[in-house]
């Protein structure tokens, strides 16, 4: 029966214990912070009843003088630090009150020393309660709780900065796979816009080429039409050249027939002349 009923507390603990740990000390309110406190010493108490082996009668006397010390012990602790808290302040102002900080010191020695008073006169009724052999089991008892008490809480740390840090990481794969997806959604959109401006150089080129073929053919054209006219003007000239030649020569030809002409003429002549001065020349003998 102890045993469900401890577990059933440690369970308990441990949600308030994760409740205060998500929280910070000023979020939570000050009877969830009771309620954290109280769900601590029941623990504790059924523990030590466990580990303690005590009998009815002993957890009588013993619960309600352990339930006055710990009550003590929590209003003495937290009396220190509001002093301490307040010595500090002094401590950090520009100028020191000398007076009010021997002041606080004096209080935080007088708490030391009602927490030193209040641990033996506990110390004094348990050595009434519980045997030697118990009492020693007490002493271990509360460092190995304080001490699983301890683990307790590193434990859920470690798990919530481990969650915390699955949840980061998850969100930075997340992150990366968008990251990943955009960028090669960038890389495909670069590669069609570098395939579109390759296939509108390579239209250019060709509309580039095809212009220069077409200038080309219409430079081979307008040549070969220079050419032509060239030919033909030099051919008209040549022709020229030849009938002025021919035209010469007719000339020529003409004038040497009618200076053959002449001369038949003037031998004909001359001839006769010579026939009528013989005959002359005849007639005269």
């Amino acid at each position: 029966m102890r045993s469900i009923q401890l577990a059933v507390f440690t369970a308990g603990l441990c949600g308030l214990l994760i409740l205060s740990l998500f929280q910070t000390a000023d979020a939570l309110k000050e009877e969830e912070k009771e309620q954290v406190r109280q769900q601590i010493s029941t623990v504790k108490t059924w523990q030590m009843i466990e580990e303690l082996d005590l009998s009815e009668e002993q957890v009588q006397n013993l619960c309600p003088a352990r339930k006055s010390f710990e009550e003590q012990k929590s209003q003495l602790t937290e009396q220190r630090l509001e002093v301490e808290t307040e010595l500090t302040a002094l401590l950090d102002a520009k100028e020191k009150n000398r007076d009010l900080i021997k002041e606080k010191m004096v209080q935080l020695k007088k708490i030391d020393e009602q927490t030193r008073t209040n641990e033996d006169q506990f110390n004094e009724k348990l050595s009434h309660i519980l045997t030697v052999e118990q009492q020693a089991k007490y002493e271990l008892f509360e460092k190995r709780f304080d001490e699983r008490l301890r683990q307790m809480i590193r434990d859920i740390q470690k798990e919530d900065l481990e969650r915390g840090e699955r949840s980061e990481s998850q969100r930075t794969e997340s992150g990366e796979e968008r990251s990943e997806n955009g960028s090669r959604e960038r890389q495909a959109s670069e590669k069609a816009q570098r395939d579109t401006g390759q296939k509108t150089r390579s239209e250019q080129s060709d509309q580039q080429i095809q212009r220069d073929r077409e200038r080309q053919e219409d430079s081979a054209r307008s040549s070969s039409r220079s050419n032509q006219s060239r030919d033909s003007s030099i051919s008209r000239k040549s022709d020229r050249e030849n009938e002025s030649q021919q035209k010469t020569t007719r000339q020529g030809k003409s004038q040497s027939n009618s200076t053959q002409t002449r001369d038949t003429s003037q031998e004909r002549s001359s001839r006769q002349e010579d026939e009528k001065n013989r005959s002359s020349r005849s007639d005269n003998r």
